[in-house]
């Protein structure tokens, strides 16, 4: 009964010591060349932020003219340390203020006076255009294809003649927001705390290097990311189904790196979507030319 009893006893502490000599096997792999994810910008010495944050029901049309004439756009997240929290986009209102730009196009169009409609347009895609052209999220990716999908629909259902070829790249834009999402998920990777001890080094020995492969975690997000742009560069030709993420099983006790696969299945962004309205937006343009 003794011997039953210590085997017991033994077994179950082989079992809950297991993670720390296997993550003395099991070691992190080295550190990949992830800088064709890494993108640099320039805040702009007049920021049509500064305008488009003043943006209310009363003042849409007279916004949307000053900040045409920035030279840019930045979200004041992006000027300083770069960090999840802070890249979020803060503008409210935009969407609304793109519609009130097309409801007041549509009712120059009806007056008559086709030439004031087309500049109307033509003034609020180039403030649409400095957000595609900014560093941001895909959330504010998102913003700008809705915006210049709404813009090009109300130019095409009114027979207005526009030029819009400098305003039809949408690819550069998301493609930007994927490796801003890439510089986020890497921070995060990179920062990440677990019972007080920074990820790195002083995790590579014992039972949490066996949980948790930083490098690994960063180069198996970088091939997710390099496949969900390697989509968008392809448009309607390409395929439109992206890998999923390496899943995080329920039972992680035993799961090799499970703490990056968790954050993995938690940080990766789909690109299925992003193709399609790509596609959407080919066949929008067109309609236009």
């Amino acid at each position: 009964m003794k011997k039953f009893f210590l085997f017991i006893v033994v077994l179950v502490l082989l079992i809950l010591l297991a993670p720390f000599w296997l993550g003395l096997i099991f070691r992190d792999s080295k550190p990949v060349d992830t800088s064709d994810l890494v993108i640099t910008w320039e805040s702009p010495k007049v920021n049509a932020y500064d305008s488009l944050i003043q943006l209310d029901e009363s003042n849409y049309l007279e916004i949307l003219d000053k900040a045409a004439e920035a030279d840019g756009y930045l979200e004041p997240g992006l000027e300083g340390e770069l960090s999840w929290i802070t890249a979020v986009p803060t503008l409210t209102g935009f969407m609304d203020a793109i519609r009130a730009s097309i409801a007041h196009a549509e009712e120059l169009v009806e007056n008559g006076d086709e030439e004031a409609s087309t500049l109307e347009l033509d003034r609020t895609l180039r403030v649409v255009q400095m957000m595609d052209n900014a560093p941001g999220t895909l959330i504010q990716s998102i913003i700008v294809y809705s915006s210049k999908e709404l813009i090009f629909e109300a130019i095409r259902d009114n027979g207005l003649d526009m030029d819009v070829s400098e305003y039809a790249d949408i690819e550069s834009g998301m493609i930007n927001a994927y490796k801003l999402e890439f510089m986020l998920a890497k921070d995060v990777i990179e920062s990440v705390e677990l019972g007080g001890l920074d990820i790195g080094e002083d995790f590579l020995w014992g039972g949490i290097g066996y949980y948790f492969h930083p490098n690994e975690t960063l180069a198996e997000f970088a091939e997710i990311t390099r496949e969900n742009i390697s989509i968008i560069q392809a448009g309607c030709d390409g395929k439109t189904e992206v890998s999923n993420p390496p899943y995080a099983p329920d039972f992680l006790f035993f799961t090799e790196n499970a703490f990056g696969k968790v954050l993995i299945e938690a940080l990766t962004p789909r690109a299925l979507s992003d193709n399609e309205k790509i596609c959407e937006m080919e066949i929008l343009i067109n309609e236009l030319q």
